[in-house]
This record gives structure tokens, C-alpha cells and sequence, in this order.
């Protein structure tokens, strides 16, 4: 109720109290919900590790309060696992403490500098272990085997686009006409462009080495405009974040496990934002610890296509008695 579907203390306990008669203090509650996310600990981890090692994640983070005071809500997440860390920073820190090791698949966020900081690993030959980064590419390191591939990042386009879209309805009307006509034609360019590489990869027969030119096409594009020199100062802006993001523009069409948006990542913090309105977050650091938890075991289960509520009733009856859990239950075959 509290941490699935986002219902306040006081509505848990009226629940309880008026339909099934049976009185809960708010401590008693709180605490048997702390004594939870303990148990649980072990699950959560398993999680973290697992997102930790996926081909894709996505990547968000949203406002959130411990005792009145401004705390983030971290959420890392892909189609089999959510993970969700509550700290007092938005910075890079929290990043390289999530990422312990060198993160090999495609790491999907917005523009928001410290996804920068997060280390990626370069790509492995089949027969030759570990490259260097000048020594990615397919069989360089001497084998002649195709490289594994390595760490990559994948920047939300939808921001990009949404942006682009922001300039053009609130700052345009005020700029000077030659601004202006800089600005449209600089966003005219840009939208065609990644509505090309959108399109490319949406076909049904897509493969990066069927359409490799294309591929190599839409690149040099994006380094022209990228290298573009404007009066107008959002135009400026804007070919400066291509520049210094340049290799995780197009990514989705080198990778076609990777998407070219963040939206799962905002689809999966949603919930935490309706509890936030409704809860006002969380008093201490250790219910701040207790709801990471909690609300992981819940949106990981849904993702998995199992019941959160029989799962976690049955991992707590077998953790009374034995002291230990039971497995981590695989996502369902076929689920999704």
C-alpha cells in the first residue's frame, strides 16, 4: 500500500483500521517496515549488482526530502531491474559509488554533466582479453575476431528535442532578426537530423552493417553542425553540448539494444514522484534507507511480471523461520 501504490501512513492505517479492524500505530507501522527493508537487504543488493552488469541501463534522478531537507532520489533501471538510491547528493559521487567497476553496456540519462564521471569499459577482443581505448575496433588487438563490445553512453533525444522546442515557442519572439533567423535554421537542421537517424533505426530491416554508410552519413553531419559558429547564443549552446557529446548522439544506431530516449527511466521514477506529493518523502535517513529498499522489491517484481505483495509475503514467512531468503525470482518467461 505504503511503498507499491503510494498511499500515505495515515491511509494505511485507517485501512486497516476500518476494514479489517485491526488497530496500527503509525510507530508500529514504521517499524515493522524498517525491520522489512533489513531483511531485504540482501535482495536489494542482488538488484543493484544485476543493473550493475546489464547490457542497458537507464539512468534519472528526481528532487526528494529526508527531514525537511534536499535529498535526490537516484533510479537505475532497464526492463528486468529497478534500483533506487536515496542520497543527499546529485553529484558525481553517488555515481562512482554505484558504478563499483568499469560499466559495460549502454548507459542511457539526459545531459546532466555527472553522467560523465561514470567509467566505462573498453571493448574486449573474443581471443585477446582487454583492448586499450585507441584499440576498440573489431579485431584490432591481433586475433582478427570480432571485438566485444565495449561501455557506451546514449544521450535522451527527447531532451534534446524538447529543448529545441522550448527555445523556438519562449525565446524566439525575443531575439533580433538576425538572431532569429540563425536560430531557425540552425534548429531546422538539427531536428532533420536526428529525425533521420530516429527513422533509420526504426526499420524493420535495421542493422548497423546493413546501413553502415547511412550510419557514417548521419556522423559527419553532426560534426558539421556540431562545428557550426552562430551569433545567435542558443545556437551556440546548443552546437557546443553536440560537440562535447558527440559520441552519444547516434549510439542507438551503432547498438541497437540501446534506445535513443530516457522515457523508461521516467516511466519507473513516476511512481516515487505521485508518493513524494503524497507522503512529503521521508523524516530520517533510516526511512530514507527503508524506501530505496522497499520500493525496489516492489517495481523490480512488476517489471519481472510477478506479484510484489505474494513475493514479498513469502520471502518474509521463509526469512522468519530460516534467517535467510529465498532466491531472487528470475523474470517470467515470455512476460512483456
Amino acid at each position: 500500500m505504503h511503498y507499491g501504490l503510494g498511499l500515505t501512513l495515515a491511509q494505511v492505517q485507517e485501512i486497516f483500521s476500518s476494514h479489517i479492524r485491526t488497530e496500527l500505530s503509525a510507530g508500529g507501522l514504521v517499524d515493522m517496515w524498517r525491520r522489512a527493508g533489513e531483511a531485504f537487504a540482501p535482495w536489494y543488493e542482488q538488484i543493484g549488482r544485476e543493473a550493475r552488469n546489464s547490457a542497458t541501463l537507464h539512468a534519472d534522478e528526481t528532487s526528494w526530502r529526508v527531514n525537511g531537507d534536499g535529498y535526490w532520489l537516484w533510479c537505475f533501471c532497464n526492463h528486468h531491474n529497478c534500483y533506487y538510491l536515496i542520497d543527499e547528493s546529485r553529484g558525481g559521487d553517488v555515481l562512482r559509488a554505484f558504478f563499483t567497476e568499469a560499466y559495460a553496456g549502454v548507459l542511457l540519462s539526459d545531459f546532466w554533466k555527472p553522467y560523465q564521471s561514470v567509467q566505462l569499459a573498453a571493448a574486449v577482443d573474443a581471443g585477446a582479453g582487454e583492448a586499450s581505448a585507441g584499440e576498440a575496433s573489431l579485431g584490432e588487438a591481433g586475433t582478427g575476431e570480432p571485438a566485444k563490445a565495449g561501455g557506451e553512453r546514449q544521450a535522451c533525444l527527447v531532451h534534446l528535442l524538447r529543448e529545441i522546442s522550448h527555445v523556438t515557442e519562449h525565446v524566439l519572439p525575443g531575439k533580433s532578426k538576425c538572431d532569429a533567423e540563425q536560430w531557425i535554421a540552425f534548429a531546422a537542421i538539427l531536428k532533420r537530423l536526428l529525425k533521420d537517424g530516429i527513422r533509420l533505426r526504426q526499420r524493420e530491416d535495421f542493422t548497423p552493417q546493413l546501413y553502415g554508410r547511412r550510419i557514417t552519413l548521419i556522423d559527419r553531419r553532426l560534426m558539421v553542425l556540431a562545428e557550426t559558429k552562430c551569433d545567435d547564443p542558443d545556437a551556440n549552446r546548443l552546437a557546443a553540448r553536440l560537440l562535447r557529446h558527440r559520441d552519444e548522439i547516434f549510439t542507438f544506431l551503432d547498438r541497437p539494444e540501446s534506445a535513443w530516449h530516457n522515457n523508461f527511466a521516467e516511466r519507473q521514477i513516476r511512481p516515487a514522484v505521485i508518493l513524494r506529493k503524497n507522503s512529503q518523502c521521508n523524516r530520517s535517513e533510516r526511512g530514507a534507507a527503508t524506501q530505496a529498499v522497499m520500493m525496489t522489491l516492489y517495481r523490480t517484481l512488476k517489471l519481472r511480471g510477478h506479484d510484489p505483495r505474494t513475493v514479498i509475503e513469502a520471502g518474509l514467512r521463509t526469512w522468519s523461520k530460516t534467517g535467510q531468503l529465498p532466491e531472487l525470482p528470475a523474470a517470467v518467461v515470455g512476460f512483456g
